[in-house]
């Protein structure tokens, strides 16, 4: 064989590393996600906020997540860095409301974080992989597939008081005698979401 000619081993793993690549037109590319090696490659981050640093989450230079005011639209970028795990799971529960779509958390340990939407009944390509890296001793962002095949919910099952009782903390300690159809009434005027009697309840 000559120095020029590529044999068929590598052909092969070429041609599977370029298929890899180029699946699901709406994913950005994993940094290292199967569960053995995922913490395996080195990465980096940058001091600001994801929204202002503008990178394409590729160029090894990244932002730590800050939430915004609505998540209704949000991307989600690889190489997002996170405070704690907690950030990271607040953040998801909070876009689920504002964008209405039902999410599952399938794992949810000390090393890893992955999500995924029910929508379109369980058919939807929507998933987030967020794992902690020792080196750094932060959470980051290792792959994401923003794309929805599913429509909004109106009934959201992560959801839950707490979330709710942090969101509307103001509006609590300004009228502590909130009825509990207030309640509803306002989550389902703010965010087109549900909220049970026994939710509301249990928010106040």
């Amino acid at each position: 064989m000559g120095s020029g000619e590529v044999g068929p081993s590598s052909q092969n793993h070429y041609s599977e590393d370029s298929a890899s690549e180029s699946e699901h037109d709406g994913m950005s590319r994993d940094r290292g996600l199967s569960d053995n090696s995922w913490e395996s490659e080195e990465l980096c981050s940058i001091e600001g906020n994801a929204s202002e640093t503008g990178h394409d989450g590729m160029s090894g230079y990244f932002g730590t997540f800050k939430k915004p005011k609505s998540m209704a639209d949000y991307r989600w970028e690889v190489g997002t860095t996170f405070v704690d795990k907690e950030q990271f799971v607040d953040g998801v529960r909070t876009y689920a409301v504002h964008a209405g779509r039902n999410l599952k958390f399938d794992k949810n340990d000390k090393e890893r974080v992955r999500v995924r939407c029910l929508g379109a009944q369980g058919k939807c390509d929507w998933s987030l992989y967020c794992g902690f890296l020792v080196s750094c001793q932060t959470w980051q962002l290792r792959k994401v597939q923003n794309r929805h095949k599913c429509s909004r919910e109106f009934s959201i099952n992560l959801m839950n008081s707490k979330w709710l009782s942090k969101t509307l903390d103001n509006i609590l300690i300004e009228n502590p005698y909130l009825k509990l159809v207030d309640i509803r009434n306002k989550a389902a005027r703010k965010w087109n979401t549900k909220v049970s009697v026994s939710m509301a309840h249990r928010t106040k």
